[in-house]
């Protein structure tokens, strides 16, 4: 009895030693592993092929982690030569240590061992930010005669313990993997939450004080991303990471719910606007001079867009706190958290209740969805949102001349983390119709007996067509940039322009005008006694997608919006239509469009309606989707048949 008691606690020594050496130095160990072929099957279609990515991230406590890489990728061909760049950023929160790498020739060889002198360390510092302690190391792996394969290892010790790793080693198109695998290793009551994608379940392994949690993946072909694709994570293997208690900087957060991290960021900012009283005095007297919430928020913030400028501030805990109040009073610039809480001090000043609100900003983000039952940190931008009755109004504090309650591409049409005096609460930023995301041309044509015609047109964009015409940016471009960007509001190869206006409406949804006269030569074909028009001259259309045979993903259509065309043509005397296009009719899950061609004394009239849906639609959706807009194509291109009766 005495002896399998001692053999049994002996056995359990000898295992938590393989245990602790398993998990704690998989990222440093030496490299030199033996990599033979790459299989054929991996190999087909593919630029590079991963043949190992280890991660191990270990919770040492709530404040402290080590996370460590391990990774071999035989590059195939000079298209994947970027993959032999060892590149790893870090910061005064994330200290790099124990950099390893070789390169091995295709016989597998060691052809070269990285050393200390080859590696870069720059500062990643942008042309915008005025404080960042981000810096990166770089080294340069490559060797050009295929293939070949690289080898690396190093370890990142962090005390940025809001932000868990994501495990997504498969991550672009012609990369395939042969083997990865990730670790997360947490002491027993220091919980963590994940979420997998296109993965197993992680095998679980409890012992003494610690609890290990492995992922593995084998044998992955290289993935394609399909066009209009919800979402990558649909066909990428990935597993997101978040905590639940952790500690930065001397603060304690708990990010298990979306309202204790709102609460967290709220006691971030607790005490640090000190706004001086003779300040608070001129922003009161500022909204006083308006009687409306709307007219006195405006005001304020077109005070903060005269008298501030936008800086990426990436200081410690300058990356997620924001610079106290009279700072960015008297220095005159901030980042996205600097200007908007100090947007929301000069509010406050006057009365007016607003919150400080966290965003995933950006076209790619539209349509972005906070899961409430997995918190964790995913945003990159700051904004104000200000209750406005039954409305909100969104501000985006860094631009010094973008329009008042805008939000637009970048930050509208998603979800949001409002943060307000009882933590956080998910919100959605302003919802556009397709009426809304709107652009109306009105044409007067006027063709000539050989075809030629002379054109005054006008385009209408509002909502999000605003901000994707670039018509309220073209304006402060020179006139030859402009005369450039008008070729992307019309259907024409070339033309002349005689001239060009712009004007804007930033009352209410924003909307940019553009006025233009222009000559174009062969708008119509001419042959014998026969004219032929397309009177589609501004929004033909000419989409790229084709069917597909196997569609994995559901397809998303992130914005809908409404583009209606009324050309007027006056055509040469004698000339009347032979036959004239019957109306056309397209109905859809995706849309509708319609085309009408009418003829009287002025001539041809043309009008086009086209509205888009937004929505996520399913896989086998898309190729229908796809005859939905060569229908549109077709109609398009219809064209008119004038023939000359004199």
């Amino acid at each position: 009895m005495m002896g399998r008691l001692y053999s049994k606690k002996l056995w359990n020594n000898m295992m938590r030693r393989v245990f602790i050496l398993a998990f704690c130095f998989v990222g440093t160990m030496a490299l030199g592993q033996s990599y033979g072929p790459v299989p054929k099957v991996l190999s087909a279609d593919a630029n590079a092929v991963i043949r190992k990515w280890d991660e191990t991230f270990e919770v040492l406590n709530p404040g402290k982690a080590l996370h460590t890489y391990s990774v071999a990728i035989t590059i195939l061909n000079r298209h994947a030569d970027k993959q032999a760049y060892l590149v790893i950023p870090y910061s005064k929160l994330n200290s790099v240590s124990d950099i390893r790498a070789a390169v091995y020739d295709k016989s597998g060889k060691k052809v070269r061992t990285l050393k200390r002198k080859e590696i870069d360390d720059y500062s990643n510092f942008s042309s915008i930010s005025v404080l960042s302690d981000n810096r990166i190391k770089v080294a340069d792996l490559q060797y050009h005669d295929y293939p070949y394969t690289v080898e690396y290892s190093y370890t990142i010790t962090t005390t940025n313990m809001m932000f868990y790793p994501v495990w997504e080693p498969l991550d672009e198109e012609k990369v395939a993997l042969e083997d990865s695998q990730f670790r997360v290793v947490v002491p027993k009551g220091n919980d963590f939450r994940y979420r997998g994608y296109n993965v197993e379940e992680p095998q679980v392994t409890p012992y003494e004080d610690k609890i290990s949690y492995l992922w593995k993946i084998k044998n992955r072909k290289p993935i394609s991303f399909e066009p209009l694709m919800n979402s990558p994570l649909e066909v990428l293997p990935a597993v997101v990471t978040a905590p639940t208690v952790f500690q930065v900087e001397g603060y304690t957060g708990d990010m298990s719910t979306w309202r204790g991290y709102g609460d967290f960021i709220r006691r971030l900012n607790e005490g640090r606007n000190d706004l001086p009283e003779d300040k608070k005095e001129e922003f009161r007297a500022i909204a006083a001079e308006h009687n409306t919430t709307e007219a006195k928020v405006r005001a304020l913030y077109e005070h903060l867009q005269n008298n501030t400028r936008y800086v990426s501030i990436q200081l410690g805990l300058g990356g997620w706190q924001p610079f106290k109040t009279a700072f960015v009073d008297e220095q005159g610039y901030g980042d996205c958290k600097a200007l908007s809480f100090y947007m929301q001090a000069m509010l406050d000043a006057a009365g007016i209740p607003s919150h400080y609100t966290l965003v995933k900003s950006g076209p790619s983000a539209l349509g972005w969805g906070l899961k409430e039952e997995f918190p964790y940190s995913s945003f990159n931008h700051v904004i104000l949102g200000v209750p406005n009755g039954a409305d909100t109004l969104w501000l985006e504090c860094t631009s010094q001349t973008g329009p008042f309650n805008n939000p637009g591409l970048f930050t509208g049409n998603r979800d949001v983390l409002m943060i307000t005096d009882y933590g956080g609460a998910v919100v959605k930023t302003q919802q556009y119709t397709p009426q809304d995301n709107a652009a109306y041309t009105w044409a007067q044509v006027a063709i000539d007996a050989q075809g030629n015609a002379e054109m005054d047109f006008s385009t209408l964009c509002k909502g999000m067509q605003y901000d994707v015409s670039s018509i309220g940016a073209i304006q402060k471009e020179d006139e030859e940039d402009q005369r450039k960007w008008l070729y992307s509001m019309t259907s024409l190869p070339s033309f002349e322009t005689q001239s060009v206006s712009f004007t804007e409406d930033r009352e209410g949804l924003v909307q940019g005008t553009v006025k233009a006269k222009i000559s174009a030569r062969r708008v119509a074909n001419v042959s014998g006694k026969r004219m032929f028009v397309t009177p589609n001259l501004f929004s033909q259309s000419n989409h790229s997608y084709v069917p597909m045979d196997d569609r994995q993903t559901r397809m998303e259509l992130t914005y809908g919006y409404e583009n209606i065309d009324t050309v007027s043509i006056s055509i040469p005397d004698g000339y009347y239509p032979e036959v004239l296009p019957e109306p056309i009719q397209i109905e859809s899950d995706f849309g509708s469009y319609s085309a009408e061609f009418q003829f009287g004394e002025s001539g041809l009239l043309y009008i086009r309606r086209n509205t888009r849906l937004e929505g996520v639609y399913d896989p086998e959706q898309y190729n229908e989707f796809v005859e939905y807009l060569n229908k549109i194509k077709k109609a398009d291109r219809t064209k008119v048949v004038l023939v000359n009766r004199t």
